[in-house]
Order: C-alpha cells, then sequence, then structure tokens
C-alpha cells in the first residue's frame, strides 16, 4: 500500500486526533474529524464541572463520535486545572480560565477551516457555553443539554456531599462538593455563572433540552424568550448523572436528538478540514514551579490503548509507575488523583502512565468485547501489553497503582506479570465474573476473586447476615476465609515469595475482607518487607472527600518514594 492509498482509506471514515492546544498553559483536547475531512461545520462540547463530568464523559464521547459520523468536526476539551489539561483546581481565578479554555476551544475548532460553529454544554457547562457565546459572537447554535446556573450547581452538590459523605465547609471559607473543593473567590466567581446573567447575543439558533423532574428554571426561560429556542426533554439525565458508577446508562435518545437537531440547523455545504493546533507532546510544571516536565498522549496494544505519559527532565531510574482507571471511568483517577500523582512524582523524577483498560474511556474494545464491562478477561492482557510497552527492557519493571476494580485487576494481575510492586486502595475481591455469568469456568489467571455467589452475598452489607457480621466479625471472617480456596493469607504468601512488594490502603470496610481471620499471618509476612497494610476507618471507597484524597497523597507518596527511588539513568522515553 502507497502512502496516498493509506491517506485515502484512513479518510474513508472520522478520525480522531488528540493533544493540547491553547495560546497559554496547554488544553487537552479530542479532534473529531468527518469522513473525507470535509464538515458542514464545527461543534464544540463544553462538558459539566466535577463529579458530573466523571458520570457524563462516556456520552461527550458518544456525541463527538455521533457528530463526526454525520459531518460535523468536533471538538471536546478540558477546562484549565481539570482533566488533563495544565493546571490545578487550587489555582486562581477558575471560572474566568474555564471561559477563556472554552474561548480557545472555539477558536480552535474555526482554525480547522469550518464555516459555521455551534456549542454543546451539559449542566454547568451550558451556562458556560452561553457566556462564551456572548463574549465571543462567533457561534451560529448553542445547544443547552440540561442547563444548570453554577449557584443551583454549588447547592445541589454541597446536599449530596453531605447526604453521602457528611462533608462539611473547612474555616477558609472553601466547601467540599464530590471529589472537589472550591475555594472562597471560585465559590462566588460561580455563583455568577448564568445564561440568565447573560443579556446580548447568544445565537441565531437556540436547542435547549430540560429535565422533567426537575423544577423549571423561570429565569433562563425568560432570558431565552427573545431567541428562536426549541425545547424539549433530556432524556436518561437520571440514569446518566443520578447512579453510582459503574451503573451510568449513555442517554442515547438525548445524543440522537441532539445530532439531528445540528444536522438541520447546518448548512448543507461541506468544507475542506484538517487538524490544526493541536500538539502531541507538551513540557509544562506541576503549579509553575518546580521541575518541568513532559507529557505526551499515545495508544498501544490490540485494543488500541490510549494513554498519557508524564516523564521527568531526568528520570531517577526507578520503575514506571501505571495508574489504571478505576470503575468504568476515564484515565484521570478517582477525582483526578492519578493527574495529581504523576505530576507531582515527576519532580522527584519517576515516570508515571494513566491510561485506560480495554472497553472504558478513549481506549478500544478487544474483538466482541463489551464496551463498559468490568474485570474482564481481556483485562490480564491489557495490562501486560501496557507493560510491554512503556517499559520493553522488562515489562516486569513496572508499579501498578488502582483503586476498586482496578486495584483487583493489579493483585490479580501480578501474579503472571510480577511487578516490582502493587499499590491497591481500597481492592474488591468479590463480585460477579463476567465469565461465570456466561456460564463458562473462571479464566485460571484468577488467584484472588471471589464470584459472588450465594455463600460471598451473605456477608455483604444488604444481606440479613449483617448483623451477625458486625457483632462477630473476626469469627465469621475467620470461617469466610477459612472455607475459601482464595483466602488472603495464601495467595498474599504467593505474591510476597514473588518478590512483589504490595501495599494495601484501606478503608475500615475494606479491611475486613482482607485481616478478619488472617491477622496473625499478615503480621508474620509484615516482617519481609514486602507487605505493608494501612487502614484508613474514615477512608471513603471512591476517595471521594478532600480528606480521604489528602491521605491517599500522603500514603501513597511515601510509599512509592521509600521503596522504588533508584539511581538516575537515561532510558528511552514511551511514544
Amino acid at each position: 500500500m502507497t502512502p496516498d492509498d493509506s491517506a485515502l482509506r484512513q479518510d474513508d471514515h472520522p478520525t480522531v486526533h488528540s493533544g493540547w492546544f491553547g495560546e497559554e498553559r496547554p488544553l487537552f483536547g479530542w479532534l473529531h474529524l468527518p469522513a473525507g475531512r470535509l464538515a458542514r461545520g464545527g461543534v464544540v462540547i463544553f462538558p459539566p464541572l466535577g463529579h458530573d463530568y466523571r458520570l457524563a464523559y462516556p456520552a461527550l464521547k458518544l456525541l463527538a463520535e455521533r457528530l463526526a459520523s454525520q459531518g460535523f468536526a468536533a471538538i471536546r476539551f478540558d477546562y484549565d486545572g481539570t482533566g488533563d489539561s495544565a493546571g490545578s483546581n487550587d489555582d486562581p481565578d477558575r471560572v474566568e480560565s474555564w471561559l477563556r479554555s472554552g474561548e480557545h476551544a472555539l477558536r480552535l475548532i474555526r482554525s480547522c477551516g469550518v464555516q459555521w460553529t455551534a456549542t454543546v454544554g451539559m449542566r454547568v457547562g451550558a451556562s458556560l457555553a452561553a457566556m462564551v457565546a456572548e463574549r465571543t459572537q462567533d457561534v451560529d447554535a448553542l445547544v443547552l443539554w440540561d442547563p444548570l446556573a453554577g449557584r443551583a450547581y454549588i447547592a445541589e452538590q454541597r446536599a449530596l456531599a453531605l447526604l453521602s459523605f457528611g462533608a462539611t465547609d473547612v474555616d477558609d471559607g472553601s466547601i467540599e462538593l464530590p471529589g472537589l473543593v472550591l475555594a472562597t473567590d471560585t465559590v462566588q466567581a460561580l455563583r455568577e455563572v448564568a445564561l440568565a446573567r447573560t443579556t446580548g447575543h447568544l445565537a441565531e439558533k437556540v436547542l435547549c433540552l430540560t429535565r422533567a423532574d426537575r423544577p423549571s428554571d423561570e429565569r433562563m426561560r425568560k432570558r431565552l424568550g427573545d431567541h428562536d429556542v426549541e425545547w424539549g426533554e433530556a432524556d436518561g439525565q437520571s440514569d446518566l448523572l443520578d447512579r453510582p458508577p459503574p451503573d451510568q446508562i449513555v442517554p442515547e435518545r438525548a445524543i440522537d436528538t441532539i445530532s439531528t437537531w445540528l444536522t438541520g440547523a447546518a448548512p448543507a455545504e461541506a468544507a475542506p478540514v484538517t487538524v490544526r493546533g493541536l500538539r502531541s507532546e507538551v513540557w509544562c510544571d506541576a503549579a509553575g514551579e518546580g521541575l518541568p516536565f513532559a507529557e505526551s498522549a499515545f495508544r498501544t496494544g490490540t485494543a488500541d490503548l490510549f494513554g498519557i505519559v508524564t516523564e521527568p527532565l531526568e528520570w531517577n531510574g526507578g520503575p514506571t509507575v501505571l495508574l489504571i482507571n478505576s470503575s468504568n471511568e476515564h484515565r484521570i483517577g478517582p477525582n483526578r488523583l492519578w493527574v495529581l500523582l504523576a505530576r507531582q512524582w515527576a519532580q522527584a523524577g519517576f515516570r508515571s502512565v494513566r491510561f485506560e483498560l480495554s472497553g472504558f474511556g478513549d481506549s478500544g474494545v478487544w474483538n466482541d468485547q463489551e464496551r463498559g464491562m468490568l474485570r474482564t478477561r481481556e483485562h490480564f492482557d491489557d495490562l501486560r501489553q501496557m507493560a510491554q510497552h512503556v517499559s520493553p527492557h522488562d515489562p516486569s519493571d513496572v508499579v501498578l497503582v488502582g483503586l476498586c476494580s482496578s486495584a483487583y485487576q493489579a493483585i490479580d494481575s501480578a501474579f503472571d506479570l510480577k511487578p516490582r510492586g502493587i499499590c491497591a486502595l481500597n481492592p474488591t475481591f468479590s463480585f460477579s465474573v463476567p465469565e461465570m455469568e456466561a456460564s463458562q469456568p473462571m479464566d485460571a489467571r484468577r488467584r484472588v476473586a471471589r464470584h459472588r455467589n450465594g455463600f460471598v452475598t451473605a456477608f455483604s452489607r444488604n444481606h440479613a447476615l449483617w448483623p451477625l457480621m458486625e457483632r462477630y466479625p473476626n469469627a465469621l471472617w475467620f470461617c469466610r476465609n477459612l472455607l475459601s480456596p482464595r483466602r488472603p493469607a495464601r495467595w498474599l504468601d504467593e505474591l510476597i515469595a514473588s518478590d512483589v512488594v504490595s501495599f494495601y490502603l484501606l478503608g475500615e470496610y475494606e479491611a475486613r475482607q482482607l485481616q478478619y481471620g488472617s491477622a496473625r499471618r499478615l503480621s508474620r509476612l509484615t516482617t519481609t518487607g514486602r507487605l505493608k497494610v494501612r487502614v484508613v476507618p474514615d477512608l471513603d471507597h471512591g476517595l471521594m472527600t478532600r480528606k480521604s484524597r489528602e491521605t491517599a497523597v500522603e500514603e501513597l507518596t511515601r510509599h512509592v518514594f521509600d521503596r522504588f527511588l533508584g539511581p538516575v539513568n537515561t532510558r528511552s522515553r514511551v511514544k
């Protein structure tokens, strides 16, 4: 095949390109181009904030793919200080930086060659999209997907935090939301974010999809009264945003409504478009100070796994840290923890890779693999292929880090991969094993998994026997572990014998499945120096509270620095 043939064949279907852009601090984004690189227009997708973005990521990705298949160039992006973009939530002028991020994304899509532009915003992202449309006067169509004003967002998320975690505000005036802390100035600025506060022209055409199960925002309706607005229902938002991970359902009907409306609103003529302004690698630092580091995106493996590597100027010779996506979320980790750790650890010379297992985020799938399925057999192969890619000289020269389902995957993959170490945060061992649910035998590579049968379920918090578990925990967990061929003492022995340095950071509930009935054996194993178990009673499972995240950062950093620093060397960079 000649190079020209290859280019033509690639253009026969939509393509997607990732990278950093923006004139100021680098913003990360995905540019979706239609087949033939001929586009009727360009669409900028404004994501929601915080916990909402965590839940909505698969829906926004599907929307961009759907738009590209219907002849649009579309960009989805992370605001400054969020996702894979530069900066942090602690930086000043958060709301203004988010608005500037949207303006940069709008300029980027324009630079690709489109003549007609639209913006789609979800929740607070809808309010930000409207404010950018007013500021730039460069938007032809505006889609408001379940729009929410900043003040309502803060009130809603504070209530959720209080109900779920008992989170309270602190003395410095900041407030804590699920997975997000807002400084005093950010709170004040965010309360002013609202479509109803705009006064200028927004767009020639507007589509507003609202939720039937939420009160109507009359101020917003009054503001839109002078515009050519079409109204509809935001179908499926409850199943997308009100379910805990991994139970969300992507609202395909709403996505169809948006893509169909934009198709009708855009001009019929298509113009040539190209990739412009995306950089595959950027140099930056953690917070405007310290040693610079490089970040670059790559793909590898049979399933086209997507990852971002963070590399220091001078590598300390330690192993590469693999930060695995948790649950059905994307690569940034629990409330962006993996991004924070990767950039902090680069200051000490560590190289880290955050990525998604197959079927999640921006990674692909294996043949016949279902997207969004946790703990599949393919994930064993994903980890091996990623380790081979980032450390081709020695695939075992890695440290696996995971939370919940990915912590389980790190542990069970360690028996064959034999990495330098594993860091498991609140791992789950009891679940419905996918192949057994399909009436197939359990994969031989599973050494610690316990299929959720009647016996295993009897020990869960929702079972009638739970009061007995609370009253006699050590005795009953001892019986459970004694009757199971996968009792922790047995497989921990095997891991330690393989020289895998294992660190477990556990909440009180999660500690029971590892400690109760095995305390004496665990105590002996810790004397080998290759096992550390740290139990933090108030550590919440998903690290949704600030205190839990701070604990995780402190404990993981101390362990990684103590155990895996090595002599400085100059090994090749990940590509």
